[in-house]
């Protein structure tokens, strides 16, 4: 009990059902299901069930040697299926990864792990159809690495090799938020005494995020959790005292939203594109980000996001600043701010398709912002720019104009933003 009262030795192995288990059990209904790291029939580790009050112990496998042997990890179950990894065994004996029903049937060996790769200590965990674990050694380096495959076994992938300045021997398993991955390795980084880092499930944005020193750990051999943006593990040694710590680690802010400014170019219409927002936007691990939200301006003017774009109408020409927020898929949130000038600039223009001269007649097509105002303008110095036609743009942002007495003997067009119109 949580009390600590009501201690009750389920199950005592005797060697043939099993012997000294390493990892922890999995919950599904009443039955708990693990494994054990040597004993069963081969005496090469087994795979087994329990009922919760104790009853009903089966041996669902036992390993030969040849499909694996000695699992030290713990299983995951998706559907009736089990997933996980023994540390030897398998083609090379450098290890598997395996799969098996929860009425013991089905097994399969997924993958055998060769000199390129081997000795998974850890489990596995699973998102979507990949499974995603770690080796003791192997890689590029023969110093460990992250992998992926797929469910049924294709599509092994190493994600990233270790080469020891980064961390070396990776016992803990990995956990999952959002795109990234994150654990610990046992040894390794500057100080050889461990590491905590993180990595993208496509292999991209590695990142080491802590370094262990005696102070404050040596050797982390146990998985981390993840509440609230922060870390939290165990080191076997070190710490004051020399026998192992428990430790917080907060996330480094991996997404940035940068403070930017804009010129309204004396327009009371000004727009910004979404997604050219987002060059502002830094995410340190790669997630995709999106628009969280716009606060109004400091002149309490609101803003309003439509059509893929932040709106902003103000008739009157004053400077002014509003913020905005962006998430990434971790949950994380930043806000950057952006600082609109009124003076007007360079006129903001729509642009110019195409423009053809036909018996002294002018045909231009231009183009622009759906459904907003545009005035074509003509000039025969650049400098003193003339009216032709006020026009909304059509659902395609592009339209024709023809000038029947374009002037002579050059003539210059522009389609220059109406910022003056209220928005619809």
């Amino acid at each position: 009990n949580t009390d600590g009262s009501g201690f009750t030795n389920l199950y005592s192995f005797s060697g043939s059902d099993g012997a000294y288990p390493e990892a922890g059990l999995i919950l599904s209904g009443r039955t708990l299901y693990g494994a054990t790291p040597a004993g069963g029939v081969n005496n090469r580790g087994t795979v087994f069930a329990i009922n919760t009050d104790g009853t009903g112990f089966t041996n669902l496998y036992s390993f030969s040697g040849s499909d694996g042997a000695n699992p030290n990890a713990g299983l995951i179950l998706s559907g009736h299926t089990l997933y996980s990894t023994t540390f030897s065994g398998g083609v090379s004996d450098l290890g598997t990864v395996f799969a098996i029903n929860t009425d013991g049937t089905g097994f399969t060996s997924l993958y055998s792990f060769s000199g390129s790769s081997g000795n998974p200590d850890a489990g596995l965990i699973l998102s979507d159809h990949t499974l995603y674990g770690t080796t003791d050694f192997g890689g590029e380096n023969d110093q460990g690495m992250v992998f992926a495959i797929n469910t049924d076994g294709t599509g092994f992938t190493n994600l990233h090799s270790f080469s020891g300045s980064d961390g070396t021997l990776l016992e803990a398993g990995l956990i999952l938020s959002g795109h990234t991955l994150y654990s610990m390795t046992r040894h390794g980084g500057v100080n050889n005494q461990g590491t905590v880092f993180a990595i993208n499930t496509d292999g991209t944005g590695f990142a080491t995020l802590y370094n262990f020193s005696d102070s404050d750990g040596v050797h982390p051999d146990a998985g981390l959790i993840l509440s609230d943006h922060r870390l939290y593990g165990m080191t076997q040694e070190g710490g004051v005292n020399g026998e192992g710590t428990i430790f917080s680690l907060l996330l480094p802010e991996t997404i940035i939203a940068n403070n930017s400014t804009y010129n309204r170019n004396g327009l009371n219409l000004w727009l910004l594109k979404i997604s050219d927002l987002f060059s502002n936007v830094t995410d340190l691990f790669g997630n995709p980000v999106s628009l969280a939200g716009v606060s109004g301006s400091t002149n309490g003017i609101p803003l309003v996001i439509r059509s893929g774009y932040i709106q902003y109408y103000n008739t009157n020409l004053v400077d002014d600043q509003f913020t905005y927020t962006v998430t990434n898929t971790l949950g994380l949130y930043a806000t950057g701010v952006i600082t609109l000038t009124a003076a007007p600039a360079q006129p903001l223009s729509g642009q110019i398709a195409s423009l053809a001269m036909t018996n002294g007649v002018a045909t231009l097509h231009f183009g622009g912002i759906a459904n907003y105002t545009y005035q074509v303008q003509v000039s025969t110095n650049l400098t003193d720019w003339r009216t032709l036609e006020i026009t909304n743009a059509p659902a395609s942002g592009v339209f024709q104009f023809t000038d029947p007495n374009p002037p002579q003997p050059s003539a210059f067009y522009r389609l220059l933003w109406s910022g003056n119109l209220v928005p619809n």
